[in-house]
Order: structure tokens, then C-alpha cells, then sequence
């Protein structure tokens, strides 16, 4: 019996434990752990009973020599160690996306080809059973041959996960990074994995829906603050119009009422002014940054109007000359049984008047005969467009 496969996993969180679960249930050995918080990554490992725990990756490939590794990390912190994985020799399973960026996982997949090893990325949701079963149907032939799949990807991550890596897309996340890359291994276990063509769309509706919270969330803190903002700046106001009233004469050795008032209250007029201050300017920032991605949602919807126009044309123009040629078929083919039915009265003129040849008399007829029948299809169907035509208002 060959000895198991040595696995050494990158990752200390729930991805990293759940790649360790996975490989040990599919017979491998997982020889390590790397992190990059000491006492994490030894908790971890001890919890698992991983012989090995460290937070340098390439000590960890030299120390554990494993024949595949494991990465289970932000996308934006996989491009170093499944490079330097790939030059030792090792295969590659990777949590998805492989990099931040298209030019690097094109680096990686080709230094992977010369170096003869075998990469693959965590796809959990095409064995889901409701996936299953759609690559059954298809494959069974249920639906026909499948040549365009049309999809909607939707993900809200919870207000309550702190703004990080998962929201950017240097770091490996964001919409298509992070989770459209399901959508796509869901798209290729159903119709296999030669995909000729991505063609699609990132809107900001989600964006745009969090930028009108946000507003409104400034606009209730200011009406909140508002009451209370407003009457101290009158209250600030009259206590300097009745100080100015008093005309207070400061006391030699005591401090003055005007500079009691100056070190005690203005201080705290001003932070008042300044909060509201600051909140108009929140909301009015607000305010021009929604109107920006409105307008740019309004011409990403504009400019998709605009091919679908395209695409409605191009398609009126096919279905234009497709009409054309079955009108010239249906000529040929009502005047080729026209031209049938007639032969049988001629052939029987023929049969007592020998001196007459029904096949001339069918040569003869035969323009005449198609003539009749291209004008009565024509005459049919400017009836039939006349009648869908909307009529035109009197003037």
C-alpha cells in the first residue's frame, strides 16, 4: 500500500481547518500548518494534531517537504507561496481566486505547466445537490445542447463584518474576485470547462443602496444634534450680548467674568458649531458622491440600452432576411406543386391532341405560374402587416 499524500496547509482560520477536515477525509497527511500569528498557529495545530506549526512559509516547505499544499488565505496573500510551492515541486490546491490580478494567475498557471504540476482551486458549490442535478439533466440532453448561460451574482456581506480585505480588490475581494468565481465553477460543471467567452457587468446598485443608508444615518444624527446645536449657539450668543451689556471691569488679582466665560464656555460653543459643521459637510459629501454613482449607474444602463438596441436591430435585420428566403422557398415550392397539379389536365390534353406536348406547355406556364404565386404570397403578407399596423391618428 503507497504511503499518503503529505499536505502542508497555509491558513489558520475557518478555510484552513476546513481544507485539514477535507484532506484527512480524503486519506492525505497533513504535515503542517503555516500562519502568521505565532501562538495562533500553534493552537491551531495543536487543536488538529498537525505535527507542524510555523509562520515561515518556505522553512515549512523545506522542513515538511509535502507533496501538495494547501492554500487557504485572502486571495491578495496567495501569489508568493504558491510560487515558491510550484518551484519546490509541490501541487497546488488553492482556495479561491488564485491571485488578486488575471496577470498573475496566468504567471502562476504557466510556471505550473513547465514545472509539471497540477493546480486546482476549492469550488465547493458545484457539488451542491441542486447543481448535480442540473449537469445530469443537461448532460442526459433534457434542456438540448446549452450554447449561452445568463447569470445574476448577488452577495451581501453583513454590515456588522469590519470594511477588509473581503471588500477589496487588491486583497483578493470583492463582487467578482471573491464570489463570482462560484457563479463560474458552477457555469463549467454544467456545460464542462471550455468556455469561449465572458461578457457581463458590475453595478453599483449595492453601493448606491449602503451610500442612501449612510445619508440617511447622517441626516437622523443631524436632526438628533440640530435642536440641541441650535440653542446652544443662541445660548452662546446671549451670554456675549449681556456680557457686552454688563461692561464687566475686571478685579485686580481675580479673574474676570469675560475670561471665566472665555476658558469655560466658548470652548464649548465652538465644539458644538464645529460638529455641525462637520455633519453638513458629511451629508453633502454624501449627497455629491450619490449623485456621481447615480449618474454612473445611469450611463452603465444607458450604454447596455444601447447594445441592447444594437442586438434588437441585428437581430430584426436577420429575421428580415429570413423572412425573405422563406417567401422565396415558398414561391419555389407552392409553384413546384402548382405546376404538378397542372401537368395532369395537359397530360390528358396530350393523350388526344398528340400534336401538343404537355412538357412544353409546362415550360411555358412555368414563369407565368411563379409570377402568380410570388404575388399572391406578396399580396398575403402586405394584408397580414397592413392589419398589425396601428392606425394612424386623424387629423
Amino acid at each position: 500500500m503507497s504511503a499518503p499524500l503529505k499536505v502542508l496547509i497555509s491558513g489558520t482560520g475557518f478555510a484552513g481547518q476546513g481544507h485539514a477536515d477535507a484532506f484527512r477525509g480524503a486519506g492525505a497527511e497533513i504535515v503542517g500548518i503555516v500562519g502568521r500569528t505565532p501562538r495562533v498557529v500553534e493552537e491551531v495545530a495543536e487543536a488538529g494534531g498537525i505535527p507542524y506549526a510555523g509562520t515561515d512559509w518556505d522553512a515549512a516547505l523545506a522542513a515538511c517537504q509535502p507533496d501538495i499544499v494547501s492554500i487557504a488565505t485572502p486571495g491578495g496573500a496567495h501569489y508568493a507561496p504558491i510560487k515558491s510551492a510550484i518551484a519546490a515541486g509541490c501541487h497546488v490546491f488553492c482556495d479561491k481566486p488564485m491571485t488578486e490580478s488575471a496577470e498573475t494567475a496566468v504567471e502562476l498557471r504557466d510556471l505550473a505547466a513547465a514545472r509539471g504540476v497540477k493546480t486546482a482551486y476549492a469550488a465547493s458549490f458545484r457539488y451542491t445537490p441542486s447543481v448535480l442535478h442540473a449537469r445530469q439533466l443537461v448532460a442526459e440532453g433534457a434542456i438540448g445542447e446549452p450554447t449561452e448561460i445568463e447569470c445574476s451574482s448577488h452577495f451581501n456581506l453583513e454590515r456588522a463584518i469590519p470594511f477588509g480585505w473581503s471588500h477589496r480588490r487588491e486583497q483578493g475581494g470583492g463582487r467578482l474576485n471573491n464570489n463570482f468565481t462560484h457563479t463560474l465553477s458552477i457555469a463549467c460543471a454544467l456545460v464542462g470547462d471550455r468556455i469561449l467567452n465572458i461578457a457581463g457587468e458590475v453595478r453599483d446598485d449595492v453601493l448606491l443602496g449602503r451610500l442612501i443608508q449612510l445619508s440617511a444615518d447622517i441626516l437622523s444624527i443631524d436632526s438628533g444634534c440640530a435642536y440641541r446645536m441650535s440653542a446652544t449657539a443662541a445660548y452662546g450668543r446671549i451670554v456675549a450680548s449681556r456680557l457686552a451689556e454688563l461692561d464687566v471691569v475686571p478685579i485686580a488679582g481675580h479673574r474676570s467674568l469675560a475670561d471665566f466665560t472665555e476658558r469655560r464656555l466658548w470652548p464649548a460653543v465652538r465644539t458644538c458649531a464645529a460638529l455641525t459643521d462637520r455633519l453638513a459637510l458629511l451629508n453633502g459629501r454624501a449627497a455629491q458622491f450619490t449623485a456621481l454613482l447615480r449618474t454612473r449607474i445611469e450611463t452603465h444602463i444607458e450604454n447596455q440600452n444601447g447594445r441592447l438596441l444594437a442586438s434588437m436591430d441585428r437581430s430584426a435585420r436577420m429575421q428580415l432576411q429570413l423572412q425573405q428566403l422563406v417567401e422565396g422557398l415558398s414561391t419555389v415550392a407552392v409553384s413546384y406543386y402548382a405546376l404538378g397539379l397542372l401537368s395532369y389536365p395537359l397530360k390528358a390534353v396530350e393523350k388526344h391532341w398528340p400534336r401538343l406536348s404537355a412538357t412544353l406547355l409546362l415550360g411555358l406556364a412555368m414563369p407565368f405560374v411563379a409570377l402568380l404565386v410570388f404575388h399572391l404570397i406578396h399580396g398575403a403578407k402586405s394584408r397580414l402587416v397592413s392589419r398589425d399596423r396601428p392606425a394612424e391618428p386623424a387629423t
